[in-house]
């Protein structure tokens, strides 16, 4: 589990390392978001490209912060 207030780095550092286990064909992780896709799929700029993965059916974002 990875806690911390806003703009600590949770994101990314979950970001790396499920990215790069997508780069080594693994599929087996859980990674729950508060973040909304269009600010999460901004971690293209920091050079990880999930929606190539997203693309090739191994990535699917799923956005619970628009429920009530």
């Amino acid at each position: 589990m990875i806690a911390g207030n806003s703009g600590r780095g949770k994101t990314i550092l979950c970001s790396q390392f499920v990215y790069d286990g997508f780069n080594k064909d693994r599929m087996d992780y859980v990674f729950p978001l508060v973040n909304p896709k269009h600010s999460f799929m901004l971690t293209s700029e920091l050079r990880m490209d999930f929606e190539k993965f997203e693309r090739h059916g191994k990535f699917t974002f799923f956005d619970f912060t628009s429920f009530d």
